[in-house]
């Protein structure tokens, strides 16, 4: 598996270019092995953000260049994208589907702006939907992609053909997707900015990783979540040993250590930090970090100054 396979589709597709905000359980394969889902809607609901746009407005320059990118696409990502879905039903390869929902947005002119971007497209049909594939190329090489417009607010685009016709079957109910308390989707809630989950991680690609983390877990779980203000993350890696769960919790130990030298003065760092907590219980490591958005940007114009001085 490599997860940024459908990492660099999302970014790609965004940068070029209703019904979900959280996460769609059904649209999901029933034996996805692991999924990430951003709640963009609820992100863009956070006082702290809608700050931070509401600056964005005032500035001449990104506004021109959001207007510019509707009209040519048909999608404003800033006000038209509500979620990212991204899944696969396996790890090795180059697999995976991701799920964008929007609000709306203009399919002609997001043909036509691939077609521009990529004279290589080529076109083929699965029911009656139309796959776009195109070939972008990587720091490892080049590696094909494909499109396809599932709906009037939902566009697939995956890791080759295969994976997206079997998504786009998932989509219209002729395969199966997971139900909404399958134990992959555990990790989510109403409330999630952001949820992942890691299941069944075979011994095999444990060996082959590059990723830290999967290497040594057989599962792995994170949970981003935000209501008036607070904010919760909760991380759980189901390790190979207790001997690892206690590594990992070392490794937060030496981390927390060096912070504290550095943090003595700036009581407003020392209180974001001081909302992490953590236990190794068996073979099960988790970590829960609790903050208020006040608190972080409280923290952060501290840090700022520090480095200043």
């Amino acid at each position: 598996m490599r997860k940024c396979v459908v990492a660099a589709v999302c970014l790609l597709f965004v940068s070029s270019v209703a019904q979900a905000g959280p996460v769609v359980p059904g649209d999901i394969a029933h034996d996805a092995k692991w999924f990430g889902h951003i709640n963009i809607e609820a992100v863009h609901s956070m006082e702290a953000v809608q700050d931070l746009r509401a600056k964005m407005e005032e500035n001449d320059r990104v506004k021109d260049r959001m207007a510019e990118m509707a009209k040519k696409t048909g999608v404003n990502p800033a006000e038209d994208l509500l979620g990212v879905t991204i899944y696969a039903t396996q790890y090795e390869g180059d697999v995976g589907v991701g799920l964008f929902y929007l609000k709306k947005f203009d399919a002609e002119k997001l043909v036509a702006m691939l077609k521009e971007k990529h004279s290589d497209v080529q076109t083929s049909n699965h029911g009656d939907r139309v796959l776009y594939t195109w070939l972008v190329k990587h720091r490892r090489g080049e590696m094909e992609l494909t499109g396809a417009i599932a709906s009037e607010n939902l566009i697939v685009i995956g890791a080759g053909e295969a994976e997206v016709k079997a998504a786009l079957d998932v989509i219209g109910g002729k395969k199966d997707g997971l139900e909404a308390d399958a134990s992959l989707l555990a990790a989510a809630s109403k409330n999630s900015l952001f949820a992942s989950n890691a299941i069944d991680v075979p011994s095999d690609y444990q060996k082959t990783t590059k990723c830290p983390v999967l290497k040594k877990c057989d599962a792995a779980s994170v949970n981003w979540m935000e209501k008036k203000g607070k904010i919760t993350a909760k991380y759980e890696f189901t390790t190979k040993s207790e001997e690892m769960a206690n590594g990992f919790k070392g490794i937060i130990d030496g981390a927390i250590a060096m912070a504290d030298l550095r943090i003595k003065k700036m009581d407003a760092v020392k209180k974001v930090l001081d909302g992490l907590k953590y236990k190794a219980k068996g073979n099960v490591f988790s970590v829960t970090w609790k903050t208020t958005t006040d608190d972080i940007e409280a923290a952060v114009k501290q840090a700022m100054e520090s480095r200043r001085h």
